[in-house]
């Protein structure tokens, strides 16, 4: 878990310290340092403190929700179309979906 937080520290440090020299500012006055211990901090909060019950259960659920779709995309003529004027997508059978395109122009 430390490494975890230390990486996501170090990539936002490296952005964060970018942006700051980009605009001519110091990374090492005393508001940047204080920024970076607080941004540390935070992200230790975040990563040592569970998630709520529902929250879980929801990432769980979406996440076997992609794994699935990743199954059926491997298998062949599959393809990923969107519903009409709706931001959901389907799963359909790469001839049909060339069909149903034919059909709309």
């Amino acid at each position: 878990m430390e490494k975890l937080i230390e990486l996501e520290y170090n990539r936002l440090y490296n952005e964060n310290a970018k942006n700051l020299t980009d605009f001519m500012f110091s990374t090492r006055d005393t508001h940047a340092t204080e920024y970076f211990t607080a941004l540390k901090n935070l992200l230790e909060q975040l990563y040592t403190k569970p998630l709520p019950k529902t929250l879980e259960t929801y990432a769980r659920y979406s996440y076997k929700t992609i794994e699935s779709m990743l199954r059926q995309l491997r298998q062949s003529n599959i393809a990923v179309g969107q519903t009409d004027k709706s931001k959901l997508f389907s799963l359909i059978d790469a001839q049909e979906y060339k069909e149903k395109i034919r059909k709309i122009i």
